[in-house]
């Protein structure tokens, strides 16, 4: 890994699926793709490089893309395209 997936950083860390809920703290496989406790997701695909990876981060751990900047982009453009259809 190429950056932290708490704060951007660029250094090595865990980032990779490990099977652990971020929400209720469950361990299940690495290979599980929901929580078997809660249903939460817990892998994620980057939609910049495509890396799997555990979700509920807040930084690719790969290629460092913000995810919460990228959510605050789509919102911005989506509520000015429903502006521009009013």
């Amino acid at each position: 890994m190429r950056f932290c997936d708490r704060c951007g950083a660029n250094h090595a860390g865990l980032s990779s699926p490990d099977g652990r809920c971020h929400w209720c703290g469950l361990q299940s496989s690495a290979e599980s793709e929901l929580c078997e406790n809660c249903g939460a997701r817990l892998i994620t695909v980057c939609p910049q490089c495509q890396s799997r990876m555990k979700a509920g981060l807040n930084y690719c751990a790969w290629c460092g893309l913000d995810y919460q900047q990228l959510l605050q982009d789509q919102d911005s453009g989506d509520q000015e395209q429903e502006n521009s259809e009013r």
